[in-house]
């Protein structure tokens, strides 16, 4: 935000060609993203992102090149900034998601399926299970359209948020929560990931 309110307030970033059409470029994506996007999932934050870190640096260069601010402040707000992306980054890499939550959810659906099980969860288990081999079939609505019956299905936050907005869809709802309760049974749990297996 503050790369964006400098960029905006300051006069010779305006009329610079070349940021100027920043400027508008990142208008145009953080409208789109806001205000029509209807999913408002955090991956999509990639989209406008980097278009913020841009704007932090045209801002942070000119406040350096025209020595309207100290230097120094300007050196202790950037390494600040610094040091909270890579706060950000040591922590999920001491968190490692992979190995913690991914592979233990992956390794036990591999060792309780065979070639020919149908797997329905979010598309991320095919990096390990393969995309193209109609093993694993992304499907929040559990095969209420499709009328597929799977041998495994893997519930994560994204399927918990999509089972939420589904509640619109007639008869989505009550199929996901008969399903769960009624055809299948819990048969593994690991942080967010839920797996069941048809009774």
């Amino acid at each position: 935000m503050a790369g964006i309110t400098g960029s905006i307030f300051t006069r010779d970033i305006r009329q610079h060609r070349g940021y100027r059409a920043l400027l508008i470029i990142t208008a145009i994506y953080f409208t789109f993203m806001s205000l029509v996007e209807g999913f408002k999932f955090h991956v999509y934050l990639i989209y406008t992102v980097p278009l913020f870190a841009a704007l932090l640096a045209v801002w942070v260069n000119r406040l350096w090149s025209d020595r309207s601010v100290p230097a120094q402040a300007i050196a202790v707000c950037v390494a600040g900034f610094a040091s909270l992306q890579v706060g950000g980054i040591t922590y999920a890499m001491v968190q490692n998601p992979y190995r913690n939550t991914y592979m233990p959810v992956v390794n036990y659906l591999k060792a309780h399926a065979d070639e020919k099980t149908l797997i329905m969860g979010s598309s991320e288990l095919g990096f390990e299970l393969g995309f193209f081999n109609g093993r694993l079939i992304d499907d929040v609505r559990l095969g209420h359209n499709s009328g597929k019956r799977p041998g495994l299905i893997v519930v994560d936050r994204r399927y918990e948020t999509f089972f939420d907005w589904l509640r619109v869809e007639p008869g989505v709802r009550p199929h996901i929560d008969r399903l769960l309760a009624e055809d299948y049974r819990l048969v593994f749990r690991q942080d967010s990931f839920k797996i069941y297996a048809r009774r």
